[in-house]
């Protein structure tokens, strides 16, 4: 019996998906539900129950488009680096002194 290149990579490639399968992730999406004013760091103020603080976390400031919101990030020991930033119309974020926030992607102004 003989095989070829061709039949080769193919048996190559159905073991490779087999014992590779691939992970599809989405980011955890974390809306503020703080009310007009509070703390970055408290987790009741989020959608999620805990604190936003991966990259693989997109934050939106908006807990209520007829209201505005300010957040504030108080002062860390050490910087927080997360996934992308929405902060819609009318809302703030107030980045402390001291503290240090890096987001992959920053929209401003949206509703």
């Amino acid at each position: 019996m003989r095989f070829s290149a061709a039949l080769g990579l193919r048996l190559l490639g159905a073991v490779l998906l087999i014992a590779c399968p691939l992970t599809i992730s989405h980011a955890i999406e974390a809306t503020w539900i703080g009310g007009p004013s509070g703390s970055w760091t408290e987790p009741t103020n989020w959608s999620i129950g805990m604190v936003p603080a991966s990259t693989a976390m997109n934050v939106t400031i908006d807990d209520d488009p007829m209201a505005s919101s300010a957040v504030s990030l108080p002062a860390m020991s050490s910087s927080l680096t997360i996934g992308a930033v929405t902060i819609d119309s009318g809302d703030q974020l107030e980045i402390q002194s001291g503290s240090s926030l890096t987001p992959s992607f920053v929209t401003v102004g949206t509703d």
